[in-house]
């Protein structure tokens, strides 16, 4: 009971734990505001013992209203489906979760964070430096930053360009490290696009899923097919490993590319346990520091 004691009152800790939670806010200046204008009125509310806002949560409508404070950070994203998708990456970063099983309204996820942000006029100061600065995202073209969009909905793709050309310009086993939040969800339907647009450098090639289990090496195709292996599939390490090196060992011209989508944590484990072995496949990382630039 003790230690617990004074880690709870090790102020150090606590400013280096707030720290590394605006750390998560930063990924994307929207989290930001979302998650500040809930705060705010979070704030107010732990001070009016009859109001009960925090408990019950916010609906999309009242968040939408308060992001009209920041027309330009949500310039092209303000639409109800567009926040909706923003408070669900919320969701999956543990910064706010879901009141009702309809997923209809939202809160914090903990009175903790409330404490992380600080007081109201902490919470303000950090909503009028997002109100004051500048957005200007127009930038060279630059095949490590530039990313494609769908048609249907506007969104753009998890993969950069640079990406893309690393998944088609050689068969064999390729990693994806990420999460749901980082566009995990996305990646079947960017490669379903990328290969009904017939670009050249996904002209003729099919795509495979697979979501329980690997399938076999004679499976997979021959050099114009894509195996897209969910999170959810179950496989080791050690046995991927071996089932990359023999993929790899076929001729070029007869190789499949396979492309494990592989969680984060997961991915940083696998790089210190079999560092020697995995260097001989390459890792795409879904870039979080850029997500705010083109999500």
């Amino acid at each position: 009971m003790e230690n617990i004691e004074e880690v709870l009152n090790d102020l150090a800790l606590k400013e280096e734990i707030s720290q590394r939670f605006m750390w998560t806010l930063n990924l994307d200046e929207r989290y930001k505001a979302i998650a500040l204008s809930i705060a705010f009125d979070a704030a107010n509310t732990a001070q009016d013992e009859t109001s009960n806002d925090i408990v019950k949560g916010y609906d999309l409508h009242w968040i939408k209203a308060e992001m009209n404070k920041w027309p330009e950070l949500f310039a092209g994203h303000s639409s109800l489906e567009s926040i909706r998708g923003l408070c669900d990456e919320l969701v999956q970063l543990g910064i706010l979760c879901y009141v009702f099983e309809n997923r209809s309204r939202y809160t914090l996820r903990t009175v903790n964070i409330l404490n992380m942000l600080g007081t109201q006029e902490n919470i303000l100061t950090e909503m009028y430096a997002l109100y004051e600065k500048k957005y200007d995202y127009t930038m060279m073209y630059n095949s490590k930053l530039s990313r494609r969009v769908f048609k249907d909905d506007g969104k753009c793709y998890p993969f950069t360009n640079q990406q893309i050309d690393a998944v088609f310009n050689s068969g064999g086993l390729k990693f994806v490290a990420g999460n749901h939040a980082l566009g995990f969800d996305l990646i079947e339907k960017c490669l379903k696009d990328l290969l009904a647009s017939e670009s050249n450098e996904s002209k003729d090639y099919s795509l495979a899923v697979y979501d329980k289990s690997l399938p076999e090496l004679s499976e997979l195709g021959g050099s114009k097919a894509v195996n897209l292996i969910l999170p959810e599939c179950t496989w080791e390490f050690d046995s991927i490993i071996e089932y990359g090196t023999k993929l790899n060992q076929l001729p070029e011209q007869d190789r499949p590319i396979l492309i494990v989508l592989c969680e984060e944590a997961k991915s940083y484990q696998a790089r210190m346990e079999f560092h020697s072995e995995i260097v001989n496949f390459p890792f795409l990382w879904l870039d979080r520091e850029l997500k705010s630039l083109f999500l």
